[in-house]
This record gives C-alpha cells, sequence and structure tokens, in this order.
C-alpha cells in the first residue's frame, strides 16, 4: 500500500507541478502533511488567519511521502522543512508567511475570495510569458529543470533557415545545406 500510495501521489502532485498556467493554492484550512506538500506544487498560496501548517509524520513513526523532503526544501528552504520534519514544529498561517511558506495571509472566510481576485489578475497578463516566467522560476528552483531548457532551444530554432532547409532536405531526401541562419 505505502509503495503504490506514495507511487500514485508523487504523480499526481508532479502533474500539478507541471501545469503550465500558474497555479494558486487558497489554505482555508490546515495543511499537515500531505495537505502542505499539496500545496507546494502551486506557484502562490493565499492562506487564511487561523490556519497551521506542519510536517507531523515523523511523530507518528513515518515520513513525509509526497516529496515533503524534496520540493519543500527547494521551495522554502531545509531549516523551515528540518524543523516541521524533525522536530515536528507547527506555524501559524502569520509565522508561515514570515518564512515564506505562505505568499498572503488574509481574514477567515477571506481566502477562495483572494485567489479568485488574484487568479483574475495573473489571468490578465500574456498567457505565454506567464507560462514561459512559471517554467523559468520551476527551473531555478531544481523542478523540471530540462523542459524549459529543451523548449527555448526549440523555439529558437523554430524560425531558422536551417530549420526550413532541413525539413526541405528531408523531404526532398537529400543532404541539407545549412547556412547557419
Amino acid at each position: 500500500m505505502w509503495r503504490d500510495w506514495t507511487r500514485a501521489g508523487h504523480r499526481a502532485f508532479e502533474a500539478l507541478a507541471r501545469l503550465r498556467a500558474p497555479l494558486i493554492v487558497a489554505l482555508t484550512g490546515h495543511a499537515f502533511g500531505g495537505g502542505l506538500e499539496l500545496a507546494a506544487v502551486g506557484d502562490i498560496r493565499i492562506a487564511e488567519s487561523g490556519i497551521k501548517l506542519g510536517l507531523p509524520e515523523s511523530g507518528l513513526g513515518m515520513t513525509p511521502g509526497w516529496s515533503g523532503t524534496q520540493r519543500l526544501v527547494r521551495r522554502f528552504g531545509p531549516s523551515v522543512v528540518r524543523r516541521m520534519a524533525l522536530a515536528g514544529a507547527i506555524f501559524s498561517a502569520e509565522e508561515g508567511l514570515a518564512l515564506g511558506l505562505v505568499d498572503e495571509v488574509v481574514a477567515k472566510g477571506e481566502g477562495l475570495a483572494r485567489a479568485t481576485a488574484l487568479a483574475a489578475e495573473v489571468a490578465k497578463r500574456g498567457p505565454v510569458a506567464a507560462q514561459l516566467v512559471k517554467a523559468m522560476i520551476n527551473a531555478a528552483e531544481g523542478e523540471d529543470r530540462d523542459a524549459p531548457i529543451e523548449g527555448l532551444a526549440g523555439a529558437l530554432t523554430a524560425y531558422t533557415e536551417d530549420l526550413a532547409e532541413g525539413v526541405a532536405a528531408f523531404r526532398g531526401k537529400r543532404a541539407p545545406a545549412f547556412t547557419g541562419r
């Protein structure tokens, strides 16, 4: 069960983390263990005052299984994750804001409305630019590092004369005559 459960969780969280569109998370209740790991896949986290954040797994004799020791370290830093995962530290929304676990704290009951308003602001931006910015930030954090590099390379070659020549040569069953343009 644990092996399958952990794999399934990783697949689900990786799929969410790799969404091209920015993902805004509204934390309207406590985020412990898998809940905090799920929140960490988001690009921006809005927390309601009164919620708590933590990784209690080691106190139960188990380990975080859905990237609590990996993605959370990349996003929030090893010091904060060690305090939660090893020492059982539980943080309030306000403490989470100071530690970088959340990006904004709003009054209880206002999390979803604030996340929706923020999503509307993000939606006004250039969608391709927003997707590329997200990919570059994720790569800087060590998330899916290869995709943006390969995507950039593909985009740079997409409009070259060499690509047109290579395709024409392939279709014509001849050797290409590349010019470097």
